[in-house]
């Protein structure tokens, strides 16, 4: 194992067994035909370097830009209100600008906006820097929030300037962009006007907002959590019409969407409580509902035997419904009296579940909930502090996206072909050629395609 050892440690399976899953599922035999302005080269030299994952690996990116954001925390400029957008569509730009004055003098929003710049070490720049660097190394699909009390606090207006730079600057990046999420009726993160709606009123509302939201950021935004928790946080209605509505409305608006289903942890993972997302999802796919993700959340704590039989448990009943799988809001705390334990006890259960998941099938994509401390979801669960120091569980985590789980290969070229066996991905590759001079050519590797590659290289071409 790269992290050290935990006393009270557990694992899904010995790691070499997962190992050899994550070869089965994770990469393949290929073989390469390289081109050159004279024909096929029949010898050579070729390197293969990873560039890019097909898997996701990926992070809520919920404290980007926090120190430009905080900077000001009683004023909203008036350039921002061209990102900001009436959910009817309607509104004027001087309606527009009297509404976003109002929610500037909003006490709620501005003592909210204080306290998170209270846990930013005097809104130092330097900080916004290092969280991009931090969260770009290993990662390559960024979360940006979409919460109903984030972006409409007040319900005839939505704030997108953050989300709006937040997207700009994962897709400079080549990051992939999840949305979360579309409808999500958590009485704690919702305006109260919207917990005060009827029925009627309530789905008139979301569906704007979706057809809104949709419209916008469509091309932009690679995924959506359509809807989160339906059956712990149930909108007005029953479960099996929110999950319906929800898809449909996001289905008119964008029909080329990717949209997630994303269930609680004890939704997915509970015994007692599996049977009714089981039957939910059922009962949903029977009526024509599109769903192409189901997301599974990862709050976990700290992994023990009895979690670990659940978890695996919990896939293998999901699994059957062929949907590729999301491990969503992954969390492992490191609380206690002793941090240095409990930061390698973190580490340990990273790289268990990590590796666990990697080795599945079904699995397409991991999220880490919070990148630090500063305002990690569960006690001091980010992967690193807050001075913004990597915890051992980062270090683990980047070894295995950018080390164990990437390819950099060479191969000679003999018959025109060179072989390797590599992960998924995109790949950059410098062929040399007979005359000790280089070329540069790139392919991408996908699962399921069986046939040999070839690739053009050379200025003629």
């Amino acid at each position: 194992m790269a992290a050290a050892e935990a006393t009270d440690a557990v694992s899904f399976s010995d790691f070499e067994s997962m190992d050899v899953g994550i070869q089965a599922n994770r990469t393949r035999e290929c073989v390469l035909q390289v081109a050159t302005p004279v024909g096929v080269l029949d010898n050579g030299q070729v390197r293969f370097v990873q560039t890019g994952h097909a898997f996701s690996f990926g992070g809520n990116a919920f404290g980007l830009g926090k120190m430009a954001r905080l900077r000001q925390p009683d004023a909203v400029g008036r350039s921002d209100v061209a990102a900001t957008v009436g959910v009817g569509g309607q509104e004027s730009v001087d309606a527009q600008l009297d509404e976003v004055e109002r929610l500037v003098a909003d006490a709620a929003i501005n003592r909210r906006v204080r306290l998170h710049g209270a846990e930013y070490d005097g809104l130092r720049d330097s900080d916004d820097l290092r969280y991009a660097e931090l969260f770009a190394r290993p990662f390559n699909l960024a979360v940006v929030p979409f919460y109903e009390s984030a972006i409409s606090p007040d319900l005839n207006a939505m704030r997108l300037h953050r989300v709006s730079s937040m997207i700009g600057w994962a897709r400079a990046r080549g990051l992939a962009v999840k949305g979360h999420p579309l409808v999500f009726q958590n009485r704690r993160m919702v305006p109260r006007e919207l917990l005060e709606m009827d029925h009627d009123s309530y789905w008139r509302w979301s569906e704007r907002r979706i057809s809104t939201l949709l419209r916008r950021f469509g091309d932009v935004v690679d995924l959506w959590d359509c809807i989160n928790e339906p059956l712990r946080c149930t909108p007005p209605g029953t479960p099996l019409e929110a999950v319906r509505r929800a898809f449909a409305s996001a289905r008119a608006a964008n029909p080329r969407g990717r949209l997630t289903l994303n269930l609680c942890p004890r939704e997915a993972f509970s015994p007692e409580h599996r049977r009714h997302s089981i039957e939910l999802l059922q009962r949903a796919l029977e009526l024509g509902t599109e769903i192409d993700v189901l997301g599974v959340q990862g709050h976990f704590g700290r992994l023990n035997a009895e979690l670990v039989h659940n978890i695996a448990e919990g896939l293998d009943a999901l699994g059957e419904f062929g949907l590729p799988i999301h491990l969503t809001e992954i969390t492992f705390k490191t609380d206690g009296p002793d941090q240095s334990a409990a930061e390698e006890r973190q580490a340990c259960d990273v790289e268990s579940l990590y590796t666990y998941m990697f080795s599945r099938p079904e699995m397409d994509a991991m999220i880490w909930w919070d990148l630090t401390d500063r305002h990690s979801f569960c006690d001091v669960g980010g992967l690193v502090r807050r001075d913004l120091s990597p915890k051992p569980a980062y270090d683990v985590l980047t070894d295995l996206i950018l080390q164990r789980w990437s390819t950099d290969v060479t191969a000679e070229i003999r018959g025109g072909q060179a072989r390797f066996r590599g992960f998924f991905g995109t790949y950059e590759i410098e062929v040399r050629l007979p005359d000790g001079s280089t070329e540069h050519g790139s392919f991408t590797l996908r699962p399921g395609d069986d046939g040999p590659l070839f690739v053009k290289v050379g200025e003629a071409l």
